[in-house]
This record gives C-alpha cells, structure tokens and sequence, in this order.
C-alpha cells in the first residue's frame, strides 16, 4: 500500500531508471514537486519557525528526533534513502537537504 502522499505529487520525483548516468539524477521537470515536497517536510518537522529554510536544521531547532522524522519522511515522500547522520554531519540549510536527496535519489528504500 503507498504511503501517504500528503498533497503533493512527490511520489513523481522516483530516480530516473537507465544508465548508470542517469542513475541518481532526479527528473529535473519534477525538481518544483521535489522542492515543495521538501519545503513542506522540512516546516512541518522544525515547525513554522524554520522560516524559508536559509537556517541550518539545528539554527532551527533540529535535533535526533526531528532528523529520524525528516528522513522518515523523505523516504515515504520522495523514495530516497539518506542516513540520519547524512543531517547530523552536514547540518543543512533547506536548499543543502536538497543536495543531499538529490545525491541520495539512487538509493531507494529496498537497496
């Protein structure tokens, strides 16, 4: 049974299948679905005080919890695998877990 989709079509922003190019590259017409997808995570689990997301996630509050909830959720959402330490080392801003899902789209839940 899919996950919940929670109004956006993140659901369209799976890796591209093919060459080993291609692998790990996000469809770039679905980068806005990605972006909002993840602006939507990232304010519902560091609450409206994360702003736009030009905080870093600790700046904003996060801690282990609120890592394990956001990379929960972008496995649910968007079908990418990041680590929890993935948040811890690089303590990203919004536009920098961008970076780290669209590094990580080539990890799917079931590799």
């Amino acid at each position: 049974m899919p996950g919940p989709s929670h109004g956006c079509e993140a659901a369209s922003a799976r890796p591209v299948g093919g060459s080993t190019e291609e692998e790990g590259a996000l469809m770039s017409t679905d980068v806005a679905a990605v972006d909002r997808t993840l602006a939507m995570i990232w304010t519902e689990v560091l609450g409206e005080d994360a702003g736009s997301g030009e905080v870093t996630f600790f700046e904003a509050g996060g801690e282990s919890i609120s890592a394990t909830l956001m990379v929960s959720r972008i496995e649910d959402e968007l079908d990418v695998r990041l680590e929890v330490g993935d948040i811890f080392e690089e303590d990203p801003d919004l536009s920098g877990l961008r970076r780290l899902v669209t590094a990580g789209a080539g990890n799917h839940r079931d590799s």
